[in-house]
C-alpha cells in the first residue's frame, strides 16, 4: 500500500525489505565478534556476554519486522543462538592458534565443526550453558513481547 500524500516509501504494517534479515544477521554476528574479542581480553569463555548478545538480537529482530510474535521469538532466539556459536568458534580457534603456533586466518580454516564442539565441550562449564540459554530464552520473550502483530498495526494506520 501506498500511503495517501503520494509517498511511496514503505508503511509500517507492510513486510520489511529484503535486506533485512541479511542485516539482521550481520548484527548478530557482529555482536558474537565482540564476545569473541572480551574473551581473549579476559581469557576465558565471557560467556556473560550472551546478555548483550540476546539484546542484539532482539533488537535486530525488531528492525527485521517479523510476521508474528512466535516468528520473532523464533528469531531473537536463532540470533543469540547463531551469535554464541560463532563467538565460541572464534574463541576456539584464537585458542588452536595460541596452542598450536599457527596464524589466526589458517586456524580459523582448519578449526572444523568437531575440533570447535570437542573444545568447547572442555572448556564450558553447565554455568555456561545454562547463561547461554537463558539468554536465548531472554530474547524469545523479549522479542515476542515486542513484537506488533500485523493485524493490529494495519488497523492503527486505517
Amino acid at each position: 500500500r501506498r500511503r495517501a500524500d503520494g509517498d511511496n516509501r514503505r508503511m509500517s504494517g507492510q513486510s520489511s525489505p529484503w535486506y533485512a534479515w541479511p542485516a539482521a544477521l550481520v548484527l548478530a554476528l557482529s555482536a558474537g565478534a565482540a564476545w569473541a574479542l572480551s574473551a581473549l581480553i579476559l581469557r576465558g569463555e565471557a560467556s556473560f556476554m550472551a546478555a548483550p548478545a540476546a539484546m542484539a538480537a532482539v533488537l535486530a529482530t525488531g528492525w527485521a519486522r517479523p510476521r508474528s510474535r512466535i516468528a520473532a521469538a523464533l528469531a531473537a532466539a536463532a540470533l543469540t543462538l547463531a551469535t554464541a556459536a560463532y563467538a565460541l568458534y572464534l574463541w576456539s580457534a584464537a585458542l588452536v592458534a595460541g596452542g598450536v603456533g599457527i596464524g589466526f586466518d589458517e586456524a580459523l580454516l582448519r578449526t572444523g565443526p568437531g575440533m570447535a564442539t570437542a573444545l568447547l565441550a572442555a572448556r564450558l562449564s553447565p554455568e555456561d550453558h545454562l547463561l547461554i540459554g537463558g539468554s536465548a530464552l531472554l530474547a524469545a520473550a523479549v522479542a515476542a513481547r515486542r513484537a506488533t502483530p500485523r493485524r493490529a498495526v494495519m488497523a492503527t494506520i486505517d
